[in-house]
């Protein structure tokens, strides 16, 4: 598990998984009803698991708001809208593949930034901000990683312009 929160596997048969269902509300329905430090602390987990994952040599594939899921903790306290009770627990490993390339994870980044703009514009900086930084603190390439992913931009904005 590498430290990620992720939905336990019950069993795996043939032709299917079946796994722990996991209450919440996916990030994306969360993030614009969040105050301010709560939006910054989940953001914050986000990165830690992005980090984690990288570190652990795989990318995700389809690092989304979608596919993150904001989770009340158990306990009295624990209650949605409410980041410091909650966790943030990541699904969706259908793309996912073992793979330390740098490009890779910066994709990775990209999509998961893509999101941010698309779907939370007056958010997008200060999430982006918290995730940057807790990525960078659980992933000692994340420097090359990130320089990776402005390459990635550029590319297509060049693509865009023509």
């Amino acid at each position: 598990r590498l430290g990620i929160p992720v939905p336990r596997v019950i069993e795996v048969g043939t032709d299917e998984i079946r796994m722990e269902m996991v209450e919440g509300v996916q990030l994306k329905e969360a993030l614009g009803h969040l105050p301010a430090q709560e939006l910054e602390e989940a953001c914050s987990r986000v990165g830690e698991i992005a980090g984690l994952l990288h570190a652990g040599g795989i990318a995700h594939g389809d690092l989304t708001t979608a596919n993150l899921l904001l989770a009340p903790s158990p306990g009295p306290l624990g209650r949605l809208g409410q980041a410091a009770s909650a966790k943030v627990v990541l699904l969706d490993f259908g793309l996912s593949r073992a793979s330390s390339r740098t490009e890779d994870h910066a994709i990775d980044l990209f999509l998961l930034r893509e999101c941010l703009k698309a779907g939370h514009p007056g958010l997008e900086q200060q999430a982006w901000e918290a995730i940057e930084k807790a990525y960078k603190r659980k992933y000692p390439k994340a420097n090359q990683v990130l320089a990776q992913l402005r390459t990635i931009e550029q590319r297509r904005r060049y693509k865009h312009e023509g």
